[in-house]
Protein backbone atom coordinates (compact mmCIF):
# COMPACT_ATOMS: atom_id res chain seq x y z
CA UNK A 1 0.00 0.00 0.00
CA UNK A 2 1.41 3.80 -0.79
CA UNK A 3 0.32 7.08 -0.03
CA UNK A 4 -0.27 8.96 -3.54
CA UNK A 5 1.25 12.29 -2.07
CA UNK A 6 4.27 10.90 -0.08
CA UNK A 7 4.46 7.77 -1.82
CA UNK A 8 5.05 6.31 1.90
CA UNK A 9 4.96 2.30 1.68
CA UNK A 10 2.88 0.79 4.35
CA UNK A 11 2.20 -2.68 5.50
CA UNK A 12 -0.81 -4.12 5.29
CA UNK A 13 -3.76 -3.35 7.07
CA UNK A 14 -3.25 0.18 7.24
CA UNK A 15 -6.10 2.34 5.31
CA UNK A 16 -4.63 6.01 6.04
CA UNK A 17 -1.43 8.25 5.35
CA UNK A 18 0.10 8.83 9.02
CA UNK A 19 1.38 11.72 7.37
CA UNK A 20 -1.13 13.38 4.95
CA UNK A 21 -4.34 11.70 6.11
CA UNK A 22 -5.71 10.49 2.59
CA UNK A 23 -6.10 7.03 1.64
CA UNK A 24 -3.82 4.62 0.56
CA UNK A 25 -3.69 3.48 -3.03
CA UNK A 26 -2.45 -0.20 -3.83
CA UNK A 27 -0.58 1.45 -6.84
CA UNK A 28 1.17 5.16 -7.26
CA UNK A 29 0.32 6.67 -10.18
CA UNK A 30 1.86 6.68 -13.18
CA UNK A 31 5.39 9.40 -13.17
CA UNK A 32 6.01 9.65 -9.22
CA UNK A 33 9.08 8.61 -7.92
CA UNK A 34 8.12 6.42 -4.74
CA UNK A 35 11.96 6.58 -3.20
CA UNK A 36 12.22 10.33 -3.81
CA UNK A 37 9.37 10.76 -2.03
CA UNK A 38 10.16 9.18 0.86
CA UNK A 39 13.05 10.23 1.32
CA UNK A 40 12.44 13.81 1.64
CA UNK A 41 9.33 12.48 4.21
CA UNK A 42 12.11 10.50 5.98
CA UNK A 43 14.66 13.08 6.30
CA UNK A 44 12.05 15.88 7.20
CA UNK A 45 10.69 13.46 10.07
CA UNK A 46 14.09 12.46 11.26
CA UNK A 47 15.40 16.01 11.65
CA UNK A 48 12.10 16.51 14.03
CA UNK A 49 13.03 13.34 15.75
CA UNK A 50 16.63 13.79 16.18
CA UNK A 51 16.08 17.80 17.67
CA UNK A 52 14.07 16.38 19.90
CA UNK A 53 16.49 13.88 21.45
CA UNK A 54 15.02 10.68 20.97
CA UNK A 55 16.78 7.55 21.02
CA UNK A 56 16.96 5.40 18.21
CA UNK A 57 15.01 2.89 19.68
CA UNK A 58 12.21 5.56 20.16
CA UNK A 59 12.21 6.58 16.57
CA UNK A 60 11.98 3.03 15.70
CA UNK A 61 9.10 2.88 17.73
CA UNK A 62 7.31 5.79 16.61
CA UNK A 63 8.20 4.84 12.88
CA UNK A 64 6.33 1.14 13.79
CA UNK A 65 3.77 3.15 15.63
CA UNK A 66 2.91 5.19 11.52
CA UNK A 67 3.33 1.84 9.89
CA UNK A 68 6.02 2.32 7.85
CA UNK A 69 7.22 -0.56 5.75
CA UNK A 70 10.33 -2.76 6.45
CA UNK A 71 12.24 -0.87 3.45
CA UNK A 72 11.71 2.58 4.92
CA UNK A 73 12.70 1.49 8.54
CA UNK A 74 15.73 0.12 7.09
CA UNK A 75 16.67 3.39 5.17
CA UNK A 76 15.96 4.96 8.19
CA UNK A 77 18.09 3.30 10.51
CA UNK A 78 21.15 3.35 8.09
CA UNK A 79 20.90 7.44 7.63
CA UNK A 80 21.08 7.08 11.34
CA UNK A 81 23.78 4.61 11.87
CA UNK A 82 26.07 6.16 9.19
CA UNK A 83 25.84 9.73 10.56
CA UNK A 84 26.25 8.02 14.27
CA UNK A 85 29.67 6.43 12.93
CA UNK A 86 30.59 9.40 10.89
CA UNK A 87 30.24 11.61 14.06
CA UNK A 88 32.23 9.30 16.33
CA UNK A 89 35.13 8.88 14.10
CA UNK A 90 35.37 12.60 13.41
CA UNK A 91 35.59 12.91 17.78
CA UNK A 92 37.74 10.25 17.90
CA UNK A 93 40.40 11.70 15.58
CA UNK A 94 40.43 15.07 16.76
CA UNK A 95 40.41 13.95 20.75
CA UNK A 96 43.12 11.47 21.50
CA UNK A 97 43.57 10.39 24.80
CA UNK A 98 45.41 12.65 27.71
CA UNK A 99 46.77 11.49 30.19
CA UNK A 100 46.13 13.07 33.89
CA UNK A 101 49.83 13.72 34.25
CA UNK A 102 49.63 15.90 30.87
CA UNK A 103 46.85 17.53 32.20
CA UNK A 104 48.61 18.24 35.49
CA UNK A 105 51.44 19.67 33.21
CA UNK A 106 49.29 21.63 31.28
CA UNK A 107 47.47 23.48 34.66
CA UNK A 108 50.49 23.65 36.48
CA UNK A 109 52.02 25.32 33.15
CA UNK A 110 48.83 27.38 32.44
CA UNK A 111 48.82 28.28 36.11
CA UNK A 112 52.29 29.96 36.99
CA UNK A 113 52.10 32.02 33.83
CA UNK A 114 49.08 33.37 34.86
CA UNK A 115 50.10 34.25 38.09
CA UNK A 116 53.33 35.69 36.97
CA UNK A 117 51.46 38.09 33.95
CA UNK A 118 48.91 38.94 37.11
CA UNK A 119 51.68 39.46 39.54
CA UNK A 120 54.10 41.38 37.58
CA UNK A 121 51.06 43.41 36.23
CA UNK A 122 50.27 44.52 39.07
CA UNK A 123 53.25 45.44 40.85
CA UNK A 124 53.76 47.53 37.49
CA UNK A 125 50.47 49.26 38.06
CA UNK A 126 51.89 49.86 41.50
CA UNK A 127 55.10 51.10 40.69
CA UNK A 128 53.46 53.51 38.48
CA UNK A 129 50.61 55.07 40.66
CA UNK A 130 53.49 55.66 43.22
CA UNK A 131 55.90 57.12 40.61
CA UNK A 132 58.73 55.25 41.16
CA UNK A 133 58.33 54.43 37.21
CA UNK A 134 58.35 57.88 35.37
CA UNK A 135 55.15 56.88 33.18
CA UNK A 136 52.25 58.87 34.23
CA UNK A 137 48.74 59.12 32.92
CA UNK A 138 46.92 62.66 33.65
CA UNK A 139 43.86 63.29 33.18
CA UNK A 140 40.46 61.67 34.36
CA UNK A 141 41.24 58.21 32.32
CA UNK A 142 44.09 57.81 34.60
CA UNK A 143 41.66 56.40 37.38
CA UNK A 144 40.05 54.26 33.72
CA UNK A 145 43.11 53.31 32.93
CA UNK A 146 44.91 52.23 36.12
CA UNK A 147 41.33 50.49 37.41
CA UNK A 148 40.80 48.78 34.51
CA UNK A 149 44.39 47.61 33.87
CA UNK A 150 44.35 46.56 37.57
CA UNK A 151 40.98 44.75 37.71
CA UNK A 152 42.36 42.83 34.56
CA UNK A 153 45.44 41.77 36.31
CA UNK A 154 43.86 40.91 39.61
CA UNK A 155 41.81 38.68 37.20
CA UNK A 156 44.79 36.82 35.86
CA UNK A 157 46.31 36.68 39.37
CA UNK A 158 42.94 34.88 40.67
CA UNK A 159 42.25 32.70 37.48
CA UNK A 160 46.54 31.48 37.78
CA UNK A 161 45.59 30.82 41.83
CA UNK A 162 42.38 28.53 40.98
CA UNK A 163 44.32 26.55 38.48
CA UNK A 164 47.09 25.67 41.10
CA UNK A 165 45.04 25.23 43.67
CA UNK A 166 43.16 21.96 40.91
CA UNK A 167 47.27 20.49 41.04
CA UNK A 168 46.57 18.89 43.84
CA UNK A 169 43.77 16.51 43.03
CA UNK A 170 44.87 16.23 39.68
CA UNK A 171 47.70 14.55 40.71
CA UNK A 172 46.05 12.15 42.56
CA UNK A 173 44.22 11.29 39.84
CA UNK A 174 47.69 11.20 38.12
CA UNK A 175 48.69 8.36 40.51
CA UNK A 176 45.43 6.90 40.34
CA UNK A 177 45.50 6.71 36.30
CA UNK A 178 49.32 5.11 36.59
CA UNK A 179 48.38 2.76 39.25
CA UNK A 180 45.61 1.37 37.13
CA UNK A 181 47.98 1.60 33.96
CA UNK A 182 51.00 -0.44 35.73
CA UNK A 183 48.34 -3.17 36.86
CA UNK A 184 46.77 -3.64 33.56
CA UNK A 185 50.67 -3.92 31.87
CA UNK A 186 51.60 -6.07 34.78
CA UNK A 187 48.57 -8.43 33.95
CA UNK A 188 49.15 -8.63 30.28
CA UNK A 189 53.22 -8.88 30.55
CA UNK A 190 52.69 -11.77 32.93
CA UNK A 191 50.23 -13.74 31.21
CA UNK A 192 51.62 -12.75 27.45
CA UNK A 193 54.48 -12.24 25.32
CA UNK A 194 55.28 -11.15 21.71
CA UNK A 195 55.32 -14.82 21.05
CA UNK A 196 51.55 -16.02 22.37
CA UNK A 197 50.77 -13.05 21.44
CA UNK A 198 51.61 -14.08 17.57
CA UNK A 199 50.11 -17.43 18.43
CA UNK A 200 46.32 -16.37 19.30
CA UNK A 201 46.63 -13.55 16.54
CA UNK A 202 47.56 -15.47 13.59
CA UNK A 203 46.85 -19.20 14.52
CA UNK A 204 44.86 -20.77 11.97
CA UNK A 205 45.73 -17.67 9.43
CA UNK A 206 48.94 -16.38 7.39
CA UNK A 207 48.26 -12.90 7.89
CA UNK A 208 49.87 -10.52 6.16
CA UNK A 209 52.65 -8.44 7.16
CA UNK A 210 49.86 -5.14 6.79
CA UNK A 211 47.64 -6.93 8.97
CA UNK A 212 50.09 -7.74 11.85
CA UNK A 213 49.19 -4.79 13.81
CA UNK A 214 45.76 -4.70 13.89
CA UNK A 215 45.58 -8.47 14.56
CA UNK A 216 47.92 -8.12 17.50
CA UNK A 217 46.01 -4.90 18.59
CA UNK A 218 42.38 -6.67 17.99
CA UNK A 219 43.43 -9.45 20.40
CA UNK A 220 45.27 -7.59 23.26
CA UNK A 221 42.17 -5.34 22.87
CA UNK A 222 40.01 -8.43 23.93
CA UNK A 223 42.11 -10.02 26.08
CA UNK A 224 42.45 -7.01 28.30
CA UNK A 225 38.19 -5.95 28.09
CA UNK A 226 37.78 -9.34 29.19
CA UNK A 227 40.09 -9.11 32.76
CA UNK A 228 38.97 -5.12 33.22
CA UNK A 229 35.34 -4.27 32.36
CA UNK A 230 34.44 -0.50 31.45
CA UNK A 231 37.42 0.94 31.15
CA UNK A 232 37.32 3.67 28.75
CA UNK A 233 37.85 3.41 25.03
CA UNK A 234 40.61 6.00 23.94
CA UNK A 235 42.37 4.77 27.61
CA UNK A 236 42.60 1.13 26.43
CA UNK A 237 43.94 2.20 22.90
CA UNK A 238 46.68 4.13 24.93
CA UNK A 239 47.25 1.49 26.71
CA UNK A 240 47.54 -1.44 23.69
CA UNK A 241 50.06 1.18 22.26
CA UNK A 242 52.24 1.51 25.07
CA UNK A 243 52.28 -2.49 25.06
CA UNK A 244 52.59 -2.68 21.46
CA UNK A 245 55.91 -0.88 21.57
CA UNK A 246 56.98 -2.98 24.49
CA UNK A 247 56.52 -6.25 23.45
CA UNK A 248 57.48 -5.57 19.46
CA UNK A 249 59.91 -2.64 20.21
CA UNK A 250 63.29 -5.04 19.41
CA UNK A 251 61.19 -6.57 16.40
CA UNK A 252 61.25 -2.96 14.52
CA UNK A 253 65.07 -2.48 15.59
CA UNK A 254 66.23 -5.81 13.99
CA UNK A 255 63.92 -4.79 11.23
CA UNK A 256 65.42 -1.22 10.84
CA UNK A 257 69.10 -3.53 11.37
CA UNK A 258 67.90 -5.61 8.36
CA UNK A 259 66.98 -2.96 6.30
CA UNK A 260 70.55 -1.13 6.83
CA UNK A 261 72.18 -4.08 5.82
CA UNK A 262 70.74 -4.59 2.90
CA UNK A 263 71.23 -1.07 1.82
CA UNK A 264 74.93 -1.95 2.57
CA UNK A 265 74.74 -5.36 0.35
CA UNK A 266 73.11 -3.86 -2.13
CA UNK A 267 76.10 -0.57 -2.32
CA UNK A 268 79.00 -3.76 -2.82
CA UNK A 269 77.11 -5.43 -5.15
CA UNK A 270 77.07 -2.40 -7.21
CA UNK A 271 80.42 -1.74 -6.90
CA UNK A 272 81.55 -5.50 -7.43
CA UNK A 273 79.11 -5.24 -10.74
CA UNK A 274 81.20 -1.76 -11.26
CA UNK A 275 84.65 -2.83 -11.02
CA UNK A 276 83.68 -6.37 -13.73
CA UNK A 277 82.16 -3.77 -15.97
CA UNK A 278 85.59 -2.06 -15.93
CA UNK A 279 87.50 -4.99 -16.27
Amino acid sequence: MFCPKCGLEYRDGFTECAYCHIPLVDELPEGVDADELTAKVLDGEQDVLEDSGLSREEILERAMAKGLSERDLINAVEDLNMTEVSEAIEEASHKPYRTAADKVNDVQSSGYTLVGVGAIGIGGLLLCVLGVVPISIGGPGMFITYGTMGVLFLIFLITGIRSLMRVTPLMQEAEREQEKIDEIEKFFTDNYDAESLDELAFSGSGALNADEYYARTHVMKAVISKRFMDLDPAFLEYIIDDLYQELYEDDEDEDEVFEDDDEEAEEVLESVDDDLKEE
